[in-house]
């Protein structure tokens, strides 16, 4: 329906000026139209990823439509004054997105693949479009690890929402990428040594990280402070919050980092390994993964 979205922002601040003035109600139909429409969008392709937030957003929808097929100014301001306090409620808490690096080359120095390059855009379209639908401005911030490909995601992403929320004219501060050491893989040479014996010897992936959950492999980073340090990063980035500024945060890291953190925040309700691309959506006091909305621990 919406190959890039509509800037939320420009149609409500069309709506304001036409109420104000109090003429050309047919002009305002069309702009709530616009905005429903994409609100209804936002609904379906991405409702799974806001849950805690889909209440307010039937009612924008609701309020929308009343404007849409309303005649009566009186009626159209008063929908609109609540639409406005709606806005404001659905993005009043910042949020942080964990993602594990995209599909990567077989080379030794290792890149991202074709797919991969695509599954970071495909995220890209994602936090884009919840920009473009957010009437505030939007401070977006990017964090990696040591590990090349993690900025080479960073940087692709980045680049797609510069483009995305271009076209469409979105105010966006785009913070210095940085390196964050939450986000460091602390595998030494003699741990990826033991994780590679186990895996010729048969034993899966899963099977090797649970192990390590579970007190063995004494090479392997202490699991209890990666998780603690990966939270208190998140944790530190829901809570900024300006009144007229809404903040995005993504981290890019790697598989058993980020498990680290899902296996303490979950109390070990895991049963693989996230997967290239995937996610964790979150609040300041829930996340999402796989369908699921947990407590932040």
């Amino acid at each position: 329906m919406f190959e890039i979205g509509i800037n939320v922002e420009d149609y409500l601040k069309r709506i304001e000026r036409l109420v104000k003035v109090g003429i050309n109600i047919k002009e305002i139909h069309h702009n709530a139209k616009a905005v429903k429409n994409f609100a209804s969008y936002i609904k379906s392709e991405h409702g799974v990823y806001i849950t805690p937030k889909l209440s307010t957003l039937n009612s924008i929808i609701k309020s929308l439509s009343l404007i849409e097929k309303s005649k009566e100014l009186k009626t159209i301001k008063k929908e609109f004054e609540t639409v406005s306090v709606l806005f404001n409620d659905f993005f009043n808490e910042s949020v942080v997105y964990l993602a594990r690096h995209p599909e990567k080359t077989k080379e030794e120095k290792r890149s991202l693949s074709h797919q991969g390059v695509k599954q970071a855009q495909k995220f890209a379209k994602f936090v884009s479009e919840m920009i473009l639908f957010c009437p505030k401005k939007v401070k977006l911030k990017l964090n990696y690890s040591e590990i090349g490909r993690t900025y080479l995601v960073a940087r692709a992403v980045e680049m797609k929402v510069k483009q995305i929320t271009a076209q469409q004219k979105k105010e966006v501060n785009f913070t210095e990428m940085m390196e964050h050491p939450a986000l460091l893989f602390r595998f030494t040479k003699e741990a990826i040594a033991d994780f590679g014996k186990d895996k010729k010897a048969g034993k899966g992936e899963f099977e090797i990280f649970s192990g390590w959950m579970h007190g063995g492999y004494p090479s392997f980073p202490d699991h209890n402070k990666i998780s603690n340090e990966i939270t208190a990063w998140a944790k530190q980035n829901l809570s900024v919050m300006g009144p007229d500024e809404w903040q995005v945060t993504i981290g890019v890291c790697h598989s058993f980092v980020i498990d680290c953190f899902l296996w303490y925040n979950t109390g070990g309700n895991i049963d693989s390994l996230i997967e290239t691309m995937e996610f964790i959506k979150m609040y300041p006091h829930t996340f999402y993964y796989r369908e699921k909305w947990y407590d932040l621990k």
